[in-house]
């Protein structure tokens, strides 16, 4: 009946009584009872030993495989680590089903053994071999609930065990919606739904207790217990109601907890019921035994109805249900009898079978579950005592999964009159209705979705659809789907749709869930292969489907939906009165008496012709200060208790006691009181606070702060009080109490001011500071906690208020308040079986075809209804809506409000409430006739949206929030009447927060975002709806989003985005691009910041061996000094935030410690950071400080190499460490110091050097907003944007910029080759003149010698890039900033600054770099200063806005990243590179690459191929066939395979990991890079043909051949896209040479025509050009695609020719307007904001003008089906790139001709285009390996050099791939011959030396001498990059040998 895995002893919930042993019975057991047996738990023999009696009782283990005990065993809980089973000759196996057939006294029944029963369950599962004494939640919500058994004598009790299936025990139940375990009376709970019990339970119901999970939500408890609230998953819970002494004692595990006081209205005599509220899926409640066995055998003494009195072996009475009980099975002890039924064991579960023949004593058995058979003991065969076992086709089988049947409304355990009434639930027939004739026309459709044979069934006698019938109905209705794709077939399926719609719409109304994020077509298609698959055997098609009731029926529809009730605001819909408002005098049906809001006579109002309108206070809520609520006990309080017309700023819900606790970072708990009052005209706060911490001792302190109703927030200030004339009696009195001191009743005021100032003169004010967060119900507030004396931690209070809330739907439709911003989990879709997937089917095949009717044609579209808005998910009902907007309204606007209804519901799907908002903003909320008319309508709908974005979840949050985004847009163009319109209003000067309803429901969400922003540190990626939150916050109000946002840096993103859109429309840059000019002045003034070494060696920056520390320290925010030096009072604010860096060794790994400590660390120089109270650090995998050690995750590895960065934060006192950017959990800084002065360590044992970043300008992953200790920053800080200041910088072009980039790069790296040079030569100078220490050597200090120090020189002010190198991006500047060339110190050198070398860019090669060009050449150095100051401060700007971006989805969407991506071109090579790095393979040793045989002598041929074959034979292909199925992890093995290369045809074939795989990539190269002249038929080669040359002069590359694109073409293409990703993260490259054009598309840089012609065809430009050409047939073969684009663009402008025809006449007849409205297949412009102009006729024809660039589009007949689809793709594909050209002539007869520049520029959209089949799926290929983050922020050159490396190796770079050991003559001839090479022989040695082409190598090339004759040839082993040559004396000979061994390599056998 339980789980196995459950505990063997239980203790009871009373202390008083012993603890019990109790048994889980195993039914299978039952086979165990004849065997012999002994106790293995006795230590002496005694009588009980040998267990021997039948009758005797003994115990079997149920987990050991042979284990018994006695019963003295047992008893003394011998092995009490594992269940037993109670084998005493008692009936261990029972039926599963309860006793059928009448039942009389006497019989003997299994019943459970608890002291409830079970009466109800809404959404669970009760399995039927628990007895009804386990539930388990199938729906989010659900409950059971349990009758409680008990005599007057004792108290009633209810124990409970809750987990989560498959979680281990101690895990946290859900948060989002908490459990409730409770009692109360049964009037009250059975009669509850499950919202509203969850209500009562949060906010304490009248007539019961419950206790919670979550530790929140907690009550007034007189509690010993530290932590007396919540529980978690196997916790126990018991409730024993005390009726005498009026309260209840809540125990959990046994453990007493606390007493809770029962509420007055309890009746002690009412009937109690225990319940248990669930709050997610897959959750199981098990209902305790107290004192007896899990099950009992009992005998029934009398039967009442359904209510049976029992009595046990200890003749202990008990009342139980007669369904919870079972019949008891003996077994077979005679012979069975042939063709009888019995029950027996298979697979240790009891299933049916019957006895088919039997023989010496054994039977064969038939199970027809299995159908198979079986021979088993006749004594293991099982058959009840009493009825008949079900056999044939009514057989029940305990192993079938669908067994547990869903919990449904059992008998009152009270009889009748005690339990409320429930209202009946009639049954219903298929067709809905409980009774009563039917419509013919639905008669008519329930008769033809009965069945195949429902011609022979008469109307009247309908049963329930059968499976047969749902194959019949769904595949009729199949057929009439594809037929609807036929478009010569439409026209005769629309003559039918008036008489099909209104049998389609009852079925399609049919209500199914949404549990699972699936399209709708293909989820119809699945449903259609999962149905078609199933065997159709006649017990299957004989099965019943669930009855399809319908929702609605189209002669609902036509009445009006909602009541009217009085002082309801209604809106009018139609009319000339469209947009008014009026309140409801009275009720009404089809017409009342309302008056208009703005005054006027009252008048009678059609209901059909008015929608409701959410109000609070009598008003429309948008009309009204603060008119929205702020959580749902606000809500309560106005929709319940205030009367109408009542200001809502008198509802203050944050006043009342308060009680929770503080919980510390070492998790110790206090407890806290708060008492809180409001002053509602400003929301600050006041009271008192009691704390009662860890050791007894109670502080009571005042509270003051301030309370964000909209953004939830509260932020509390707990101190001790200060005497004076301001605080009250109450106020005083409890500040004495603080001291000890209690004040008389007979003290004046005058003396608790004067006792109370004299306590306090002389003690210090220590003061909590509370911040939290209130959630949406208003009565459980969250967040963090500080104190001033170091401690801080998390805290939970929860409001005592005894508020009942009221449900968030009112009859008067107030307003709701919006929901938490949750991330909702997703779960996984439920497994549904074969009837409820046809009956699913059947509902959306119906959906399908009533939305494709009314889609197809105009005519049909008043047949909707409101239930189309159920069917979102279909991708025509957003078109049909928005046809609807304009020709029914009213209509449209009762869609409206169900499309509401559905988001603002809390069970509301993600997905769901995604589709919704996104079709009430396209159709309703950016239409400016509905902003303009219905501002009503915007408000709700807007407040729906906003709510859904709430409650939606991380999935789907950000595309809601894209939707609000539009909005915001589409209402700052067209903005609604808002409430500033209401003349009653007070002025905005006298209310105490922004007063605009845009504010209040934006406010919570902007809050939300800011504090998930602010948790972004590092390189983490970001969320996708936190990006577009951060949008969001870009597109609102700058005061409301400055308001809001603490932790986003607006101002930078301003800059960035400012500056994308200046550069792109060519206007002056914003002024903060001149922001650096100014920064060199203020960090002058900054202190200089050194690197002391108090112990160890310092050598070149990096540390050897023992200590160093900074010279300067850290400076509390509040301090008035700036740094250590000093600094005046008057000085700026210090920073607060604090960050240097490590570089770890590269070889070896010793101990370190990073951290920070304070002066006194110091006084002992050789400890280890962390090793005394003075100090902390990271080690590597810990946090340490003196004694302590706590374990520090980061989420990646460390690894030699690796940047450890170390971050202080003084605000929040907290610290964290970071691993190449990735930013482990800040903790609090654990060490108490003064003011927070602090210094920064660093120390390691000996190792091969650990480098010390201490300055701003070392930093390689400094985080965004972090300082080094002299208080500069890594870059430009842009602190405040005024958009409206510009800068004096001259306009110049993108293209200009990317000069002046790559000139900055070209200068750095110049310099960087200067500073190395620099450094070692002063590194030599320094190490000779240095004299040796007396304690050592040179170098070497010991702890007492002087200190050395390293000066880190102050940055420059256009030179500070976070990523770029320390010391090249400095001097780079300086050798070009405003002539100012001053000399940079280096960083890396040794000692003190004034011996540093001074460093300058040479002035000839400054020229010589500037001279490369030629923009650059006229401008002078101030010039080119402002130009780089503007490409530092972009780079500051990309370096912030790269944490707030999203760039993994399908397309980038927002302004901010495309203003990031436009940018990127825009910095220095340098700093792209650290912008975003590429991810390493996985160089895995355990992984063994399984084996690919490479055959390259495939590819020649002596015969003709075609394309297809030769694309067969190519090494591409055949890699795609051996591992073209590998898993994306095993595409980033490196390497993947083991290569068998077959290169010759002598059959040699070396298998490697090394050589041979290198040599495969460079074979796979060159059969794309080989030419054409080289090839068949000029030789036998055959390349691969998927790729040609493009044709124009710039360079020798490939383009993919627009013709390959068949489906294996394809595949190939997205295969390579995967190689090349691999290539770049294994840093080896692959050797082609592709064009830019293919480079640009990869890494989706914009491109046009231009780019064609200058990287694909240049020789077409001319032809383009060409009227007469484009006017002949040979353009149709030079140009992709041309004819078909021909084709459509002539019919678009014979539609336009029409159009304009149309609009003349009616201006002639009318001179009105065009009316405007939508087609159903009209596609929108950006933001909804496309028009339509009507051109109305019989013809059918329906045209429609988008708003953007005169681009006209429109649906011709309907017979013409192709229409609507090629207008669409065409306006998709061209909208972006067509100019404004006027299609429109005087003369009709040009109609046929289309003028020359349409045809150009046609031409040049298919030029642009002709390849995006191919370039896309390369490009999906190279996203699977290399994320789309990477791919996108790299610049096409990056790109492509990462994948395919240097094509022409430089002299240097081969210096440095290759290592020369020979003779010092034979190295001078290979030098000499590597000099005189061209590229390609350079890149020929290298595929001979180790088998690549490119660099970078994988390893270094040796080269060595040998001994072998002169004659031979050099010899090469690639798999170990070692090439042998023989000692050749004269260079002639030398150069001959090695370019006649690179020339003929191909035909040498691989080494």
């Amino acid at each position: 009946m339980y789980n196995t895995d459950a505990v063997a002893v239980i203790l009871p919930s009373s202390p008083s009584v012993p603890a019990i042993r109790t048994t889980l019975q195993q039914p299978h057991f039952a086979l165990c009872l004849n065997e012999k047996r002994n106790c293995d738990g006795c230590v002496s023999q005694h009588r009980e030993t040998k267990l021997s009696n039948a009758n005797q009782e003994w115990f079997k283990c149920n987990d050991c495989v042979d284990y018994n005990l006695c019963g003295y065993c047992f008893g003394n809980f011998v092995h009490s680590h594992h269940p037993f089973t109670r084998m005493d000759g008692r009936l261990l196996v029972h039926t599963r089903l309860p006793p059928m057939g009448k039942l009389q006294a006497g019989a003997t029944l299994v019943a459970p053994g608890t002291s409830v029963s079970y009466l109800k369950s809404i959404g669970c599962t009760m399995p039927e071999d628990a007895m009804s004494c386990v539930a388990v939640s199938a729906q989010p919500e659900s409950m059971c609930t349990w009758g409680l058994i008990y005599s007057p004598q004792e108290d009633p009790s209810f124990t409970v065990n809750v987990k989560i299936n498959d979680s281990p025990t101690g895990t946290v139940l859900s948060t989002n919606r908490p459990v409730f375990i409770g009692v109360g009376e049964a009037s009250e709970i059975l009669g509850a739904t499950v919202e509203d019990l969850r209500k009562r339970c949060v906010t304490g119901f009248p007539t019961g207790v419950s206790m919670c999970s979550d530790s929140r939500v907690r009550r007034k408890l007189n509690f010993t217990s530290v932590s007396p609230h919540g529980f978690l998953t196997g916790s126990t819970i018991t409730i024993t109601v005390q009726l005498g002494q009026g309260r209840a004692r809540l125990t959990r595990d046994w453990i007493d907890v606390g007493f809770v006081a029962l509420p007055p209205n309890i009746n002690p005599n009412s009937k109690l019921v225990g319940f248990v509220l669930f709050g997610s899926p897959n959750m199981t409640a098990s209902v305790a035994p107290e004192r007896a066995p899990h099950t009992l055998v009992t005998v029934v003494e009398t039967i009442s109805n359904e209510l049976i009195r029992v009595s046990d072996s200890s003749n202990i009475h008990r009342f139980c249900s007669l369904q919870d009980c079972r019949v008891p099975m003996m077994a077979e002890s005679g012979t069975p009898k042939v063709d009888m039924w019995y029950y027996a064991f298979l697979d240790n579960r009891l299933t049916t079978c019957r006895v088919a023949m039997v023989d010496k004593g054994e039977a064969v058995v038939f199970f027809p579950k299995r159908d198979s058979v079986q021979r088993v003991p006749t004594h293991h065969l099982f058959y009840p005592i009493f009825g008949d076992v079900p056999g044939n086709d009514d057989f029940v089988d305990y192993m079938d999964d669908d067994a547990a049947t869903c919990g449904g409304d059992s008998s009152s355990l009270y009889g009748a009159g005690v339990a409320p009434s429930m209202p009946a639930i009639p049954t219903m027939s298929p067709n809905g209705s409980a009774g009563g004739a039917l419509p013919s026309a639905h008669q008519t459709l329930i008769t033809a979705s009965s069945g195949g044979t429902a011609a022979a069934k008469s109307s009247s006698n309908n049963g329930p659809a059968t499976m047969m019938d749902g194959f019949v109905m769904s595949r009729l209705m199949v057929i009439l789907s594809c037929l609807m794709e036929d478009a010569s077939l439409v026209p005769l399926l629309l003559t039918h749709a008036q008489t099909v719609l209104p049998l389609l719409h009852r079925l399609a109304s049919v209500r199914i869930d949404s549990d699972a994020p699936t399209s709708f077509l293909p989820e119809l298609r699945a449903a259609v292969a999962s149905t078609t698959q199933v065997p159709r055997t006649q017990r299957l098609l004989n099965k019943p489907l669930a009855p399809f009731v319908p929702t609605t029926t189209p002669e609902l529809e036509k009445t009006h939906a909602f009541p009217v009730k009085p002082n309801m605001l209604v809106a009018i819909i139609d009319g000339p009165l469209k947009g008014k408002l009026f309140r409801a005098q009275c009720a009404g049906t089809d017409t009342f008496r309302a008056e208009p809001l703005d005054g006027g006579a009252p008048a009678t109002i059609k209901a059909a012709a008015c929608v409701p309108v959410k109000q609070t206070a009598g008003r429309p809520w948008w009309r009204v200060s603060g008119g929205l609520p702020s959580s749902v006990l606000e809500h309560t309080l106005r929709s319940e208790v205030l009367p109408m017309h009542t200001n809502a700023k008198l509802l203050v819900s944050a006043e009342g006691e308060w009680h929770g606790e503080l919980i510390t970072a070492q998790n110790s708990n206090m407890s806290m009181s708060l008492s809180l009052r409001v002053d509602a005209m400003n929301w600050q706060i006041t009271g008192t606070a009691r704390v009662t911490i860890p050791d007894g001792r109670v502080i009571e302190t005042a509270v003051r702060g301030t309370h964000h109703r909209y953004a939830r927030t509260m932020r509390l200030a707990c101190s001790y009080p200060t005497a004076g004339p301001h605080m009250t009696n109450d106020e005083l009195r409890v500040g004495l109490r603080t001291f000890g001191v209690q004040a008389t009743q007979e003290a004046t005021r005058d003396d608790m001011i004067r006792k109370l100032a004299s306590l306090c003169s002389h003690l210090p004010q220590p003061c909590w500071t509370l911040r939290g967060s209130v959630d949406a119900e208003g009565l459980r507030m969250s967040g963090t906690w500080k104190h001033t004396e170091g401690l801080s931690g998390t805290f939970s209070i929860s409001s005592l208020r005894a508020v009942t809330l009221s449900a968030l739907t009112t009859p008067f439709y107030h307003i709701e308040p919006l929901p938490n911003c949750v991330d909702m989990p997703i779960a996984a879709p439920q497994a549904r079986d074969v009837y409820t997937v046809m009956h699913r089917l059947i509902v959306l095949l119906a959906r399908h075809l009533y939305v494709s009717l009314i889609g197809r044609s105009g005519e049909l579209a008043k047949e909707i209804s409101k239930e189309i808005i159920h069917y979102h998910a279909h991708p025509l009902t957003e078109r049909i809506i928005a046809f609807c907007v304009d020709t029914q309204p009213q209509r449209f606007y009762r869609i409206l409000g169900e499309a509401i209804t559905l988001m603002m519901d809390p069970k509301a799907t993600p997905w769901d409430s995604s589709t919704l908002s996104a079709i009430i903003t396209k159709s309703i909320l950016l239409r400016p006739s509905t902003s303009a008319t219905m501002p009503s309508v915007i408000w709700d709908a807007l407040h729906a949206v906003v709510a859904a974005a709430h409650n939606c979840g991380e999935d789907h949050r950000h595309k809601v929030l894209d939707n609000v985004i539009q909005l915001i847009r589409g209402m700052a163009a067209h903005p609604p009447g808002g409430f500033l319109e209401d003349p009653t209003l007070p002025p905005p000067s006298l209310v105490g927060t922004d007063p605009t309803p845009t504010a209040d429901l934006l406010t919570a969400l902007c809050t939300w975002v800011d504090t998930q922003a602010s948790t972004i540190v590092g390189i983490a990626p970001v969320r996708r709806d936190v990006a577009a939150g951060i949008e969001l916050l870009l597109t609102i109000a700058e005061p409301l989003a400055n308001r809001v946002a603490t932790s986003v840096p607006l101002p930078v993103l301003r800059c960035l985005m400012d500056m994308a859109v200046s550069i792109q429309l060519g206007v002056p840059l914003p002024w903060a691009a001149e922001a650096s000019s100014s920064r060199a002045s203020a960090d002058a003034q900054l202190p200089t910041l050194e690197v002391l070494c108090p112990f160890g060696q310092l050598m070149d920056g990096e540390l050897k061996v023992g200590k160093v520390m900074s010279n300067l320290r850290t400076v509390s925010p509040h301090s008035g000094s700036n740094a250590a030096t000093g600094a005046p009072p008057s000085s700026p604010q210090p920073p607060s935030k604090y960050y240097f860096e490590v570089v770890l060794p590269e070889r070896t790994l010793a101990a370190f410690a990073v951290g920070w400590g304070t002066q006194q660390h110091s006084e002992i120089p050789s400890q280890h950071v962390g090793s005394d109270l003075h100090s902390f650090a990271f080690s590597g995998a810990q946090v340490v400080m003196k004694q302590v050690k706590e374990e520090y995750k980061f989420g990646v590895d460390i690894a030699a190499g690796a940047v450890v960065g170390c971050l202080l934060d003084l605000t929040e006192k907290t610290a964290a460490w970071s691993i190449n950017g990735v930013v482990g959990p800040f903790i609090p800084v654990p060490i108490l110091v003064a003011d927070y002065d602090m210094h920064a360590y660093a120390s390691t044992g000996s190792c091969s050097g650990l480098k010390i970043h201490m300055s701003a300008m070392e930093f390689l992953y400094v985080p965004d907003g972090y300082c080094d200790l002299a208080g500069r920053t890594s870059g430009v800080q842009v602190v405040s944007f005024d958009a409206t200041r510009r800068s004096t910088i001259p306009v110049r072009p993108m293209s200009f910029y990317t000069h002046v980039a790559s000139y900055l790069s070209d200068v750095e790296q110049a310099l960087s080759s200067n500073l190395n040079s620099a450094s070692s030569a002063a590194a030599n100078s320094a190490s000779a003149q240095q004299p040796p220490s007396d304690g050592g050597s040179a170098g070497q200090q010991t702890p007492s010698s002087t200190t050395q120090a390293i000066a880190t020189p102050a940055v420059d002010s256009v030179a500070n890039v976070a990523t770029s190198p320390s010391s090249a991006g400095t001097a780079a500047t300086a050798a070009i900033g405003g002539g100012t060339h001053n000399a940079i110190p280096s960083t890396s050198s040794v000692q003190h600054q004034h011996h540093q070398p001074q460093l300058l860019l040479p002035p000839h090669v400054e020229a010589a770099i500037r001279g490369r060009y030629s923009q650059l050449m006229s401008l002078t150095d101030v010039e080119i200063s402002q130009c780089v100051s503007v490409i530092r401060v972009a780079e500051s700007c990309m370096t912030t806005a790269r944490r707030f971006i999203d760039l993994e989805g399908e397309s980038v969407e927002g302004r901010l990243a495309s203003a990031f991506l436009y940018m990127k071109q825009l910095v220095t090579r340098s700093f792209r590179r650290k912008l975003v790095e590429i991810p390493q393979v996985e160089n895995n040793k355990s992984y063994n690459p399984p084996n690919a045989t490479i055959r390259f002598t495939d590819l020649s041929s002596t015969f003709s191929r075609s394309n297809e074959t030769a694309l067969h034979h190519t090494i591409l292909a055949q890699l795609h066939r051996q591992i073209g199925s590998f898993t994306p992890k095993q595409m980033l093995q490196n390497p993947m395979v083991r290569v068998h290369l077959y290169m010759t045809q002598s059959g040699h074939a070396p298998q490697d990991l090394g050589g041979p795989y290198r040599q495969m990539w460079s074979l796979l190269g060159d059969e794309m890079m080989t030419h054409p002249d080289s090839c068949y038929p000029h030789t036998d080669f055959h390349r691969n043909p998927l790729f040609r040359f493009a044709n124009n002069s710039q360079r020798i590359s490939l383009v993919p051949d627009h013709l390959a694109s068949s489906t294996l073409e394809l595949h190939l293409f997205t295969f390579l896209g995967k190689l090349m990703g691999h290539m770049a993260r294994a840093r080896s490259p692959l050797p082609v040479d592709i064009s830019p054009f293919v480079w640009k598309f990869l890494v989706e840089d914009p491109l046009n025509v231009r780019d064609y012609y200058q990287h694909v065809d240049s020789v077409v430009e001319q032809s383009v050009n060409d009227e007469e050409f484009l006017r002949s047939e040979v353009a149709e073969d030079v140009i992709p695609n041309y004819a078909d684009a021909i084709s459509r663009e002539t019919e678009l402008y014979q539609i336009q020719q029409f159009q304009l025809q149309q609009q003349q006449h009616q201006q002639a007849h009318n001179n009105t307007a065009v009316q405007q409205h939508h087609h159903p297949f009209a596609p929108f412009g950006p933001q909804g904001s496309g028009t339509a102009s009507a051109a109305s006729s019989g013809s059918g024809i329906r045209a429609l003008t988008a708003g953007h660039g005169g681009v006209v589009a429109a649906v011709l007949p309907t017979t013409n089906n192709t229409m609507g689809s090629m207008l669409a793709s065409h306006q998709q594909t061209n909208n972006a790139s067509r100019s404004d050209i006027s299609l429109i002539y005087e003369d009709p007869d040009e109609a046929a001709i289309l003028p020359f520049a349409v045809r150009r520029r046609v031409a040049e959209e298919c030029l642009t285009h002709c390849m995006d089949l191919q370039l896309t799926a390369l490009r999906t290929g190279l996203w699977s390996t290399l994320p789309k983050r990477v791919t996108r922020c790299l610049c096409w050159q990056d790109l492509e050099r990462s994948v395919c490396g240097d094509a022409s190796p430089t002299l240097e770079q081969m210096r440095d791939a290759v290592i020369v050991q020979a003779q010092h003559l034979r190295e001078q001839f290979f030098w000499r011959l590597v000099e005189e090479m061209t590229g390609a022989q350079r890149s020929a040695l290298l595929c001979f030396a180790c088998g690549q082409k490119r660099l970078p190598l994988v390893k270094k090339v040796r080269v060595i001498e040998n001994t072998e004759s002169l004659e031979h040839l050099p010899r090469a082993q690639s798999c170990s990059a070692l090439v042998t040559i023989p000692c050749y004396t004269s260079y002639d000979v030398f150069r001959a040998k090695v370019l006649s061994a690179i020339e003929h390599q191909s035909e040498m056998e691989l080494a």
